[in-house]
């Protein structure tokens, strides 16, 4: 706009000043079409226009590759994308705690499921919402029934464990599956607690995009796991040794000192926690064949009460030391006669969160629970 400015008559000049002068906005003609300066358009679903000022400029969108079977298109969208698909290599049930146990057997079991999935280039991760269904029930061990599930719930996932999103590549649990259940047997041994993966009925997938969860091939048993209702150690074998022997009195009482290492069958043991969870009987067996199964001296129980109730952490070295046990001394030659250890399961055995206990044999072993040494070693 131009302004012009007259002078009064007391000045001697005028002035002229130029405020503002308004930009030429030129159009561009792209492929015969003209388009304003500053007008978007779009050539195709990957490519778009701008007019600058007479100068047309086009940027053409980069796709990530796909490496799915079967890549998906939306239209009005310029990428492929793959469906969420999952396969699931192992379900892992793991019981965290046992409560509210009833008269009649009712309890609430909790559990932590780890998902372990298959990571290949063509398996992608997931989120959404009610992504998962897991079902939860109770198998007799008895192959007869093996195939029953008794006390069946179809999902025991709450709505956040439903739709908790799995990133590819991290580590995947269910934490604190909550499972009530009126259908535990009186010994923990006889049953299982089984679960099995699936996809929630009404799952709803980030950007809507289709969700597969599959079992590896050849495996469908891939999406179900089970776990023994018992806090479970497997024992190899017991090793008692001689520390000392204190005393033996006039009327032949004898006391000794034991070291006593218990070694477990790791790959089918359990982390045991709680009180009063071993009892180790001790006696004097002769090594004459004809009375090597007579048991002198016997005593149920030698383990004190923090003995009885040391905790076993899987992969650690376990041993009852100081160990004392006093008998009639048989007066034997110490080279005619062991003294030997049982260890069993504590009665009154309490674990930790009231978690179910049991001890089995190793299968590869014809004695596991008993331990014998030579009287010989530590006399003085």
């Amino acid at each position: 706009m131009l302004v012009v400015h007259h002078a009064s008559s007391q000045e001697s000049s005028f002035s002229v000043s130029l405020s503002s002068v308004q930009p030429v906005e030129l159009p561009c003609i792209y492929r015969g079409i003209p388009f304003l300066h500053g007008e978007v358009w779009d050539i195709g679903p990957c490519e778009t226009c701008t007019c600058d000022n007479g100068t047309t400029t086009c940027n053409i969108e980069s796709c990530r590759p796909v490496f799915c079977a079967e890549p998906l298109e939306r239209p009005g969208e310029c990428c492929a994308f793959c469906p969420y698909d999952v396969t699931v290599r192992k379900v892992k049930p793991t019981i965290r705690s046992k409560s509210n146990v009833t008269t009649n057997g009712d309890a609430t079991l909790v559990l932590a499921v780890e998902v372990k999935f298959r990571d290949t280039r063509k398996k992608t991760g997931v989120s959404g919402e009610s992504l998962w269904e897991l079902s939860a029930w109770i198998a007799p061990v008895n192959t007869t029934h093996s195939n029953t599930r008794l006390d069946f719930t179809e999902q025991v996932l709450n709505v956040d464990q439903a739709s908790q999103g799995y990133i590819k590549g991290d580590q995947f649990i269910f934490r604190d599956v909550v499972y009530p259940s009126s259908a535990l047997p009186l010994n923990c041994d006889e049953a299982n607690v089984c679960v099995e993966l699936k996809r929630g009925q009404n799952a709803v997938a980030t950007d809507d995009r289709p969700f597969h969860v599959s079992s590896l091939p050849k495996r469908s048993t891939s999406l179900i796991g089970c776990t023994s209702l018992c806090t479970d150690v497997t024992v190899r074998n017991v090793n008692p040794t001689i520390q000392s022997q204190r005393s033996v009195t006039s009327d032949g009482d004898a006391t000794i000192v034991l070291a006593v290492e218990v070694k477990f069958r790791d790959a089918r043991s359990t982390k045991v926690q709680g009180e009063s969870l071993w009892e180790l009987s001790a006696w004097i067996a002769h090594k004459k064949k004809n009375k090597s199964h007579t048991r002198i001296g016997f005593t149920e129980q030698v383990l004190n009460v923090d003995q009885a109730s040391q905790w076993y952490i899987k992969g650690n070295q376990f041993i009852f030391r100081d160990v004392v046990y006093t008998f009639v001394d048989p007066s034997l030659n110490c080279d005619d006669a062991n003294v030997c250890v049982e260890l069993k399961r504590g009665r009154n055995a309490v674990i930790t969160d009231d978690r179910l206990f049991n001890i089995s044999s190793d299968p590869d072993s014809s004695a596991p629970f008993i331990g014998c040494t030579s009287l010989c070693t530590g006399r003085k």
